[in-house]
């Protein structure tokens, strides 16, 4: 996107994306411009944008002078909820973003800071985020240095503290998760980092290792975890340089958090607290109970089982059972209506031929044994697939809340 984008904030251009904001953009590109001098395809693109940014970004897309950038840069961006849960992480008065991204984050951090710096290598990237934090709600000054992050380190002041959401998307490829493959590469400039800020908050993906990056990072506080709308969307590491914890010391929280970013349900331990503990086993009792993927991605497996009164069906099976129902588990809690071998003639005995299926320490991919248990999806009931405490394989069939 050239200086176009200026383009978009004429008043009737506004007007007119405002008018479309919830049309089809296919009768719209069919129908054509008022005014055949108007940027067309760019207008259409940022109405594809404001559309897909209104639940993830309602304040930015509350805005009507917000420019969104590119689809790529909307996909990658925090949520508001999950940059404001970020946010509460942060101390000190001033911060520097290093990894600029769509500036959700920055946007936040900076209503926390008295100065904010955000460092964008496109020239033209970095005047439309300066755009939009000028025009954005709370006044929140922050400056935007178009360079390149790698570079800036060397030279730049030192700050309270640094973000870093690095790059793990390189040369058409995804996926790149190790730290030493991100960009910049954050076990190299870790270094220099250390003499520019006391504490850094890193986020990664939710497949990166939480211990061997504990053990690469070696100064990390704090881990974080967040769930939002039921999905484990960011993997937060606080380093503090003035102290190293040992390992095991490590504070492992989980997290559910809500619109506003505030935590509904929490979990904290340390691995040196999940080793001292052996959860009770037992077959299924009157509930199962399902952790969400942020709590399960914690590790704290009989940590968990031990604050919330729970038992686990198997050493290595992740559900829990309990005969009471504690509302205040970070989960789905499902009420057992019977226990059944794994095959279609039981189910059909049952008069069960929908269902949502799930697999949990079973030698079968979930596609394929709903194939062979002819099974089909929805219905009324949740039946796991699991290995119980005696060995056996069995479905747990469970009535939906």
């Amino acid at each position: 996107m050239s200086e176009a984008w200026k383009a978009l904030l004429a008043p009737e251009i506004k007007a007119y994306m405002q008018e479309h904001e919830s049309s089809d953009l296919t009768k719209l590109a069919l129908a054509g411009p008022p005014n055949k001098d108007w940027p067309f395809a760019l207008i259409l693109q940022q109405i594809k944008l404001r559309q897909k940014a209104k639940s993830k970004l309602p304040e930015f897309f509350a805005q009507e002078d917000c420019i969104f950038i590119s689809q790529s840069l909307l996909e990658q961006a925090s949520s508001e909820a999950c940059a404001r849960y970020k946010a509460s992480l942060f101390e000190g008065g001033s911060f520097c973003d290093l990894t600029s991204g769509h500036g959700v984050d920055s946007y936040f951090f900076a209503q926390k800071s008295d100065v904010s710096y955000l460092i964008e290598c496109d020239q033209n990237t970095a005047k439309i985020l300066q755009h939009n934090f000028d025009v954005l709600p709370h006044n929140s000054k922050i400056d935007v240095i178009c360079a390149d992050a790698e570079g800036y380190i060397n030279d730049m002041p030192e700050v309270d503290f640094i973000y870093l959401d690095p790059q793990r998307r390189r040369e058409g490829k995804k996926g790149l998760y190790e730290l030493e493959n991100t960009a910049p590469n954050v076990l190299e400039v870790l270094p220099v980092l250390k003499q520019k800020t006391k504490k850094l908050l890193l986020k990664t993906s939710p497949f990166l290792d939480i211990y061997k990056a504990i053990d690469d990072l070696v100064c990390v506080a704090a881990v974080h975890i967040v769930q939002y709308q039921g999905e484990c969307k960011e993997v937060l590491y606080l380093l503090d340089f003035s102290y190293n914890l040992a390992a095991d010391d490590i504070p492992i929280t989980a997290v559910e958090i809500n619109d506003q970013g505030e935590h509904t349900k929490s979990f904290t331990h340390t691995t040196k607290e999940e080793v001292k503990v052996a959860a009770e086993i037992a077959m299924p009792m009157k509930y199962i109970y399902e952790a969400g993927s942020g709590f399960m991605k914690s590790g704290g497996f009989n940590t968990l089982a031990q604050k919330f009164d729970l038992k686990k069906l198997h050493p290595q099976t992740h559900l829990y059972t309990a005969d009471h129902n504690n509302t205040y588990f970070p989960g789905k809690i499902y009420e057992v209506q019977m226990i059944l071998p794994a095959q279609a003639k039981d189910l059909v005995k049952a008069g069960i031929q929908k269902a949502d299926l799930a697999v949990r320490n079973f030698p079968m991919h979930v596609d394929m044994l709903r194939k062979k248990l002819k099974l089909k999806d929805g219905g009324s009931h949740r039946i796991y697939a699991s290995t119980l405490m005696d060995g056996s394989k069995k479905l747990i069939v469970c009535s939906k809340p």
